[in-house]
């Protein structure tokens, strides 16, 4: 079963994100982005997860060409996961803070420059603030793409 997720960015008015679709759980997710944060910079996983990319299967910074993966190779970007392919890039694909429908997301986590928000989904589809992470107070494993 999955456990649906939003990575987003802070913005003027609140957030906007991508859906995400497996092993989004906090103690799994909050380490992932900090690793990835701490390999390539907020402004790099900002634009590879939101800008670029408009869904994913999965966020996975260990994620190599040439290892076993249960997702299509053309669907894998190094270092960072494995996208949805049937998906195009477009603002109207973003989730923002002003939805009122999350796809059955569970969490949200708002990328901030300073530091990771984790919010739960309610099920009336409301946000409520979980936890708040500096990039420095997340233990790091040193992970490379």
């Amino acid at each position: 079963m999955a456990t649906r997720g939003i990575v987003a960015r802070a913005t003027s008015e609140g957030w906007e994100g991508r859906y995400s679709h497996w092993d989004n759980y906090p103690q799994r997710m909050v380490y992932v982005l900090g690793e990835l944060v701490a390999r390539d910079g907020v402004d790099k996983v900002i634009q590879t997860i939101i800008t670029d990319h408009p869904s994913w299967s999965q966020i996975e910074p260990l994620a190599k060409s040439g290892q076993e993966s249960l997702y299509e190779p053309n669907q894998l970007v190094e270092g960072y996961g494995y996208i949805h392919t049937d998906v195009t890039v477009e603002e109207s694909d973003l989730f923002t803070h002003n939805d009122t429908e999350f796809a059955w997301c569970e969490w949200l986590y708002i990328i901030h420059p300073d530091r990771l928000e984790v919010h739960a989904i309610t099920a009336d589809d409301k946000t409520d603030l979980v936890s708040s992470h500096t990039w420095e107070s997340i233990a790091l494993k040193g992970v490379e793409a």
